[in-house]
């Protein structure tokens, strides 16, 4: 690729003028722009002043303001810089206090710096003096002393109740809205035709209501709402392609209301009616809501667009782009939506962050053969409209990656690829948050000292194209953290210190009677108590031999008894068995007792019948 003449010409002077300064005259003067606004303009760090009570160290200490001056070794505070200001605190990379210092950095920190420093970003109030006005800013706090500086975390501090909401942008056809009504109208009161319209955006104010006015009745989490249209704001009225046109030659107004989100899935599905199309937006982010997505039907008439949105699946409300019409669905269900709605029309599923040119591009190229040709580069874009190139025809495609390369090599030829902008603009933080007089202010104080600065010459400001030269040195010594070097000449005064207190107080005692005998008497009491100690101790260890002698005897008569336990266990096992021996005598002995007794009875009775026989046989006398 050649460069031209005009392009290295205006690199020149680009260069020149960053570097040194330097004004081209041939230049025309470009027409008064916007003026810009105080977050971009320079803040003047002694401009500001830092309530009372902000910041506190981790022992809950709070800490003064401090101006940059004072910034020093031992110092104690807070105090606001600018980038430069802060750089050479960062280069030295050390502590500078023992106590809770640091800085609070106005502005964007550079990317060069080096984090040698604890830092962290955070939003800070304080009082503008040109205009003794509050303020709230971001600052970088860079701690440069051995206490950690917070900012005061305030326990009792009120909570606010935040009601849900959701913002859409609203888009009024006139085409449509003409059909029933008068553009007029419309153009006169656009908030009370919008309210009409849809009583949802109204409060209902009956107490004992039933509901079924179609008006809004809050929820129990949006407690203390007082209308169904919370906000509304940029009214813009423009034609079919995006071109700002008066009111009564407009062909679209667009505007931006915040509503509840209770009442959001009523107004959503409104959307069509009357020529009113309502599109989810971002609440914190321009752009629309990424929980949706959109299947263009360009083929379709708005009434034909109505049927598909209330008979097929996944849809959810109509939405229109000039002429072009389509349907929304959450993002989930698109590729099921786009394959009813668009059979033959390849489905690309890639969100468009960054718009990029395809050229050139032969006459008549398809939308399938694009993407078919983008697939096979391996790279997720999305097709959107063909547009005029260059050099012959040329077609945007949105996509959120870069591609693999910068050409495609194709049948046809070699096709560029070229980023044209963003899908969506870059949010710019509010790091400053003022009113719209002290940003006057802030801009006025910041453009005098920008007009005093360029009266000097700027070629002589410029940079030395020897000045970054430094002779190689080898590094030198670690310098030691001051800390250590607080510690030490702490220890050294306090020593210094105690030894001259003892020293008094010793000249003091040698001329003092009085104190003499106290002392006298003390060393007797302290003699005394020594050799109390001393009886003591001996008191001690003949109790701990004493002590020692019976745990021995102790052991002994244990050892004796475990013995003579088990000598009683054995005499107890042999009287045992002796009862065991008795009791089988005893046995024996019944045994032999009864045998004898039933011997003796037989033998009484034999000797009875003898008797008895012997006495029958004797004669008897008369």
């Amino acid at each position: 690729m050649w460069v031209t003449h005009e392009e290295l010409q205006t690199h020149i002077q680009e260069r020149a003028q960053s570097r040194f300064g330097a004004v081209d005259i041939k230049k025309p003067k470009q027409k008064p722009g916007r003026r810009e606004s105080g977050d971009s303009a320079q803040l003047d760090p002694a401009s500001l002043l830092l309530p009372h009570g902000v910041f506190v160290t981790n022992c809950g200490t709070d800490l003064p303001q401090l101006s940059i001056d004072e910034v020093q070794k031992d110092a104690r505070g807070v105090a606001f810089a600018t980038a430069s200001d802060a750089q050479r605190f960062l280069t030295d990379g050390k502590l500078i206090s023992a106590e809770g210092l640091a800085l609070l950095v106005v502005g964007t920190m550079p990317e060069n710096l080096p984090p040698a420093l604890p830092m962290h970003a955070l939003r800070v109030p304080a009082i503008y003096k040109g205009t003794n006005e509050p303020i709230i800013l971001d600052v970088m706090s860079i701690q440069l002393g051995d206490q950690a500086v917070y900012r005061k975390a305030n326990t009792e501090a009120p909570e606010l109740a935040v009601c849900p909401t959701k913002v859409m942008r609203v888009h009024v056809f006139r085409d449509v809205w003409e059909i029933d009504n008068v553009w007029a109208d419309l153009t006169a009161h656009p908030v009370r035709s919008l309210v009409q319209l849809f009583p949802i955006l109204r409060l209902c104010r009956v107490a004992d209501c039933d509901q079924e006015c179609g008006m809004f009745h809050p929820s129990l989490e949006e407690e203390g709402v007082e209308s169904g249209l919370l906000d509304i704001w940029a009214f813009r009225w423009h034609g079919y392609d995006g071109s700002k046109m008066p009111s009564e030659k407009a062909e679209v107004l667009s505007v931006y209301i915040r509503i509840p989100e209770s009442s959001f899935e009523y107004v959503h599905q409104s959307s069509g009616f009357k020529g009113f199309f309502f599109e989810p937006r971002n609440a914190d982010a321009p752009g629309p809501d990424d929980k949706y997505a959109v299947v263009w039907v360009p083929q379709l008439k708005f009434g034909e667009a109505m049927h598909r949105a209330r008979t097929l699946d996944h849809c959810i409300a109509v939405c229109r782009l000039g002429h072009k019409h389509g349907i929304r669905c959450l993002a989930k269900h698109q590729e099921a939506l786009h394959s009813a709605l668009c059979p033959n029309k390849p489905f690309v599923d890639c969100p468009v962050k960054t718009i990029y040119r395809l050229e050139p591009l032969p006459a008549g190229t398809q939308r399938a053969s694009l993407v078919a040709t983008l697939r096979t580069f391996g790279w997720n874009a999305k097709p959107l409209q063909p547009c005029k190139g260059s050099q012959g025809k040329a077609w945007q495609v949105g996509t959120s990656t870069a591609p693999p390369a910068q050409f495609i090599e194709a049948q046809h030829g070699w096709i560029g690829i070229s980023k044209i902008r963003d899908a969506a603009p870059v949010v710019k933080t509010q790091s400053l948050i003022a009113t719209a007089r002290t940003k006057q202010h802030i801009h006025d104080a910041s453009a005098s000292t920008a007009s005093s600065s360029s009266a000097q010459d700027p070629w002589q400001a410029g940079v030395d194209p020897w000045g970054g030269y430094k002779p190689q040195t080898k590094n030198g010594p670690v310098q030691t953290q001051h800390v250590q070097s607080r510690f030490e000449d702490v220890e050294v005064r306090l020593q210094q210190h105690v030894e001259s207190t003892l020293t008094k107080e010793v000249n003091k005692l040698h001329n003092d009677t009085a104190a003499a005998s106290r002392i006298t008497a003390v060393e007797n009491q302290i003699q005394s108590l020594v050799e109390n100690q001393t009886k003591l101790e001996h008191w001690i260890s003949d109790g701990s031999s004493k002590v020692h002698g019976l745990q021995q005897e102790c052991q002994q008569l244990q050892h004796q008894v475990h013995t003579q336990g088990h000598t009683l266990q054995t005499v107890a096992a042999e009287v045992g068995n002796c009862t065991t021996g008795l009791q089988s005598v005893a046995k024996e002995v019944s045994g032999l007792r009864d045998g004898l007794t039933s011997n003796l009875d037989a033998y009484f009775a034999k000797q009875q019948e003898a008797i008895e026989a012997m006495l029958a046989k004797r004669p008897r006398h008369d």
